[in-house]
Order: C-alpha cells, then structure tokens, then sequence
C-alpha cells in the first residue's frame, strides 16, 4: 500500500534502485534469515524457565545456552551482511542521483538557469536527494524488517496459543486508522519545509555573494533579520512536522503495549490454574514486545515514503524541464532539418583535430525577444564579417550588444536563416561543437576557488596544460607579471569568485583563459572595461600581432579598441544605426563621431575592408 509501482514517484525511485537489485536481493533475503531466527531466543528463554520449574538436569540448561548463542552468532553475522549488501546499495543509489540531477542542472538552458533561484537547486541537489536516498535506506530497510515481523512472530505465537494470539490482536486494527491519519499530513509539512529551506539557502547565497554591497550600504541588520524571519518560519514548520511525526510512533507502541495489558489481564488466571505454563507466557509476553518495533517501523517507513515523495516530486518536475538542446530546436521543429549523424559531435579531446582557420559570421534580419518581453532587444539587424577580420560593437547600455554575443553562443534559441558561422546554419551547429570553436570572455568573469592555472586553463579537458601555454597566454593578456609576484605563482589558489585580485586582474584572467582556449572566433564582452587605457593599449597590441588568424568580435564602450577595428557596429534601441570602418563612421559625425569626440579620441588612416550591409 505505501510503495506502489503505479505511482510515478515509486518509479522514479525504483529506476535507480535496481541497478543495484543483487545487492538488495542479498540483503533482502538475509534479513528475512534474521528475522525468522529472531522467533528463537523467546522460544528458548520460555523453554528455560519451563525447565526451571520442573528441575531439569544441567544439561538440558546447557543445550538451551549453546542454542541460544548460535542463533546470536548467526544473527550478528546476518545483519553485518545486511548492513553491507543494503546501506551500500543506498549509499551508490544516492551518488548516482545525485550525479543525474547534477547533471541535468548543467544541461538546462541558460535563460532557466537565470530564472530559477540558487538555494532551488542546491536543495534539489542536497536535501531532496538525500530524503529520496533516506527512503532506498531506511524506509526500505525498516519497511522489510517489519514484514517479515509480521510474517514470522504472527506464526510462533498462534504455534503457542491461538487463543491468546487472537487476544493480542484486537486492538490491531487501529494501526492502519493512525498511519492514514499521519502520512498526508507528514507529506504536506515537509513539502513546506523544503520550500522553506531553499528560502533560506537561496537567501543565504545571493548574502554572501553579495557581502560588500550589503557592507558598502550598511545592510547587515536587516539582511540578518530577513534570515531570522525565514529561519523563524523554517523552525515553526520543522517542529510541526516532528510534532506529526512523533505523534505516530508513541501512538502505535501505545496500541501494542494495550494487547500486552489485556494480555496479562486474561493470563493471570490461566497461570494459577495451570492451564498456561510460566514459560509459555514469558515467551508470548516477549513476542508481544517484539511486535512493538514493526508498529514503529511502520511509522518511520511512513515518514520515509512521505518525504521522499515531496522530494521525488520535485526532483521529477526539474528532471522533466527540457535540455537546452530541445529548447534551442523548439523554434524549428516544423523545418527542414539535416538527418540524424550528419553533423559530427566535437567533444574537447576532439578539438585539436579541427581546422584553427578563422571563421566568417553573416547575421540575416535577426530579431529576437527575451521571453514575456514585448520590446525585442534585437530588431531586424544585419551584417557580414570576413573570416579573420575584427568587429567592434558599441552602443548604450541595453540596445542589444550582450544579447548578440549570446546569441552566438547560442544561449537562446533563433530561427533557421538568422545566423550563419562558416557557411552553416547556428541551427545546425550542435551546442558543444559551435562553443568549441568560439572563446568567450564574458563581462563579469566568473573565477573558481582553485589554481590560478587551472582557472586559466578551464576550457582544457587535460588534467594539466603545458606552463609555456599558460604564461604565454598570460603574457598576452599583461597578466603574467602579476601572477608571478603571488605568494604560489601559477599554484597560488584564489579566493572564491577570485575575490582576492583586482576588477582589472580578472578581467585580464578571463582574457588569458580565452586565449589558452585558441579557438577561431573569439568573443570578448566589455571585457577591458576594467583597466586602464594603457594596460589596455598593450593588449590590445598583442591582439593585433594575430590579426587575421582569428576573426574576434569585441563589445565596448571605449572608442580606443573600436579605432583598431575592421569594423565598427553602433547599436540603437536594438537596431544597427552605424555600420562601417572607423574612418566611414567618424566622417559621417553620427553616434560613433560624437562617442570619439567625447572621448577624445580620433581614427588617423581609413580602412576599406570587405564588409557589407546586406
């Protein structure tokens, strides 16, 4: 009744669970060997006292001990193999979903990512997995244990008395009242503590990320009152579910310890008139005891199952959300598509084999809206840029210059015909493989708690990357001095977010780790805000040093990168509003020609570069 294969979520459990069925098969059945074993030690306590009361011969006391020490032994040896066949198979289950549901975070598409809140799914990947592993442990274990209690002790007490075992068993029925009773409401609270809890872990998260500004504004109390707010709110709901909880277990010991009263209320007389003997109601009374614990497993089973399926609910409903794949199609379903295997899958090991020519980018009446956005924030643009020729993307904030870049890496889906890289549809592009080819520094570069030189070398799947790549990446990027006066040089290990170097420092890391990458499109968004114009002359000077080798496209609000481009894009509202050289631009004084004025700044030669508006 509590586990059901129809139910989606015990399918969902189980899908895990029987990779590992031998392991629960063995402990599955070694612990209905202990649990047939456990019928003896009662049988032979009453025999013993029966033994007792008719002097037997030491003898006969001997055999009872040496009986009664095997079936211990045995007992020890077949929860030891229990422990180790079941627990295991729960422990690997854990990991396995934990490694999915991982996973499956990491395939999401970007824009859902952005949507759903960080303390979501860490408790996805945290408490609800752990409440789904609780059930393949305990629930399951507890559950067993107490079937084959009901199936083995049942049948040795009816062996002794019918009458008495009749007796026993009246007040029974009210078990399965009490845990109908219980189990909905053990549901219910723990779903709302696991809300509560990813309140408090989504809170807790974006404080620490964001600690200075809090600092900076003085915000510390009331940020710490919000929390107490949720923690208050956590703890009243935690306490109502183990107030639930706890209510069933000394509700179903209490049912049982009626049948031991009425027990020794109808065995008193028997005894006296020796109709039953001591031995015989020893024994009964310590099955009676025994059935105690199957009534409490019945309840922790129940609290098991309820919590796993809040919980398997959840991490069923983030399962079900589409990759990022099928959303990228989602818009050209109903187009013609190349044939399954047409396209070869490039994986990291596989991208030293691939062509490092530049690649040429031809945007085509490309719009595109933010989902429950009505303003597109591209509208109707387009342009071509050769192979190896560099284009700079200026603009107001918010007229559409990140929005391109992310369109080109494909973070967001676009329609057949809008974005062709190297001749071939981004449609058609498989994500990793488009992504292989493209290296991307993003405005707000992310760094990990690690190496400097595994930040660095990110996009490599080796374990290690040669130093001469590193420091010559880094040299590039005019980072290389910096690192080396750390404390560890290249082995110095960051602080989280890299917190503990400069806005510029990591700007230029996020531009070390592109260039390691060496891909033929290099993306670079606004990524040079952050340092001075001279750091940024210099590395600007090592860009132009590979001219032609990669085609890169750089966002910018400074005019200085923009004058050393092949190209220059103006965007407006979304729009293009001026498109052409440096040298074109300025001569026509629109936007681009009051940017450089503003600025300072002004192109000394022309450039005459095959660029067309189409």
């Amino acid at each position: 009744m509590i586990f059901r294969k129809t139910s989606a979520q015990f399918q969902f459990i189980w899908r895990f669970f029987r990779k590992y069925k031998a392991l629960l098969w063995v402990g599955i059945v070694t612990l209905f060997f202990i649990d047939v074993l456990e019928v003896f030690p009662p049988l032979i306590l009453g025999w013993t006292i029966d033994a007792l009361t008719e002097r037997s011969t030491p003898d006969v006391f001997l055999h009872y001990a040496l009986i009664y020490v095997a079936v211990l032994t045995f007992q020890a040896v077949g929860r030891y193999i229990w422990r180790m066949t079941l627990v295991k198979a729960s422990l690997l289950t854990g990991r396995d979903l934990r490694e999915e549901i991982v996973a499956k975070i990491f395939r999401l598409p970007i824009a859902q990512l952005q949507r759903e809140r960080a303390g979501d799914l860490v408790s996805l990947s945290t408490n609800d997995t752990e409440a789904v592993r609780m059930v393949l442990s305990g629930g399951v274990i507890v559950l067993t244990d107490a079937i084959f209690y009901f199936i083995t002790i049942p049948v040795a007490m009816f062996w002794l008395s019918p009458k008495l075992t009749l007796l026993t068993f009246l007040p029974l029925p009210l078990i399965p009242y009490l845990v109908f009773k219980c189990e909905g409401l053990i549901r219910f609270w723990f779903e709302k503590v696991q809300e509560n809890f990813s309140q408090m872990s989504a809170h807790a998260q974006e404080s620490l990320a964001g600690h200075k500004l809090i600092q900076a504004f003085v915000a510390e109390e009331e940020r710490a009152g919000q929390f107490k707010d949720l923690g208050e709110d956590y703890l009243r709901k935690s306490l109502k579910l183990a107030r639930i909880q706890g209510f069933l277990g000394p509700s179903l010991d209490f049912v049982m310890s009626l049948s031991l009263i009425m027990l020794v209320w109808f065995v008193y007389p028997m005894i006296f008139d020796g109709a039953l003997s001591v031995g015989v109601f020893v024994a009964f009374q310590r099955f009676v005891q025994k059935l105690i614990w199957p009534m409490e497993a019945v309840g922790l089973a129940v609290g098991f199952y309820q919590r796993s399926k809040a919980s398997s609910g959840r991490l069923i409903k983030l399962l079900e959300q589409p990759d990022e794949n099928e959303v990228l199609n989602l818009h050209t379903a109903n187009e013609s598509l190349p044939t399954k295997g047409s396209i070869e899958v490039v994986s990291q090991h596989d991208r030293s084999k691939e062509s490092s020519n530049p690649v040429a980018i031809r945007i085509n009446h490309l719009t595109f809206r933010y989902p429950g956005r009505h303003q597109p924030a591209i509208d109707d643009i387009s342009f071509e840029l050769p192979a190896g020729k560099r284009l700079a993307i200026l603009g107001e904030i918010g007229s559409g210059k990140s929005t391109l870049l992310a369109l080109l890496l494909k973070f967001h889906p676009v329609h057949r015909g809008q974005i062709f890289i190297a001749d071939k549809d981004i449609v058609d592009w498989q994500t990793h493989e488009l992504r292989n080819i493209i290296s991307y520094v993003p405005q707000d570069v992310f760094l990990f708690k690690d190496l400097v030189s595994e930040n660095i070398s990110l996009s490599e799947s080796e374990k290690s990357v040669e130093e001469a790549k590193l420091v010559k990446a880094a040299t590039r990027a005019r980072i290389h001095s910096e690192i080396v006066k750390m404390d560890e040089g290249y082995s110095t290990v960051l602080q989280e977010r890299g917190s503990n170097l400069s806005g510029g420092q990591r700007q230029r890391m996020g531009i070390a780790r592109a260039l390691v990458k060496n891909a033929p499109l290099l993306l670079v968004d606004d990524s040079l805000s952050a340092v001075d114009y001279e750091t940024e002359a210099a590395i600007v000077q090592e860009f132009d040093r590979f001219r032609g080798q990669t085609t890169e496209l750089f966002v910018s609000h400074r005019v200085s990168l923009a004058l050393r481009s092949d190209l220059v894009i103006y965007m407006h509202a979304g729009r293009i509003s001026e498109l052409g050289s440096p040298a074109e631009l300025y001569k026509n004084r629109g936007r681009f020609y009051n940017l450089c004025v503003r600025q300072g700044m002004s192109p000394e030669v022309g450039s005459d570069d095959e660029v067309t508006l189409v």
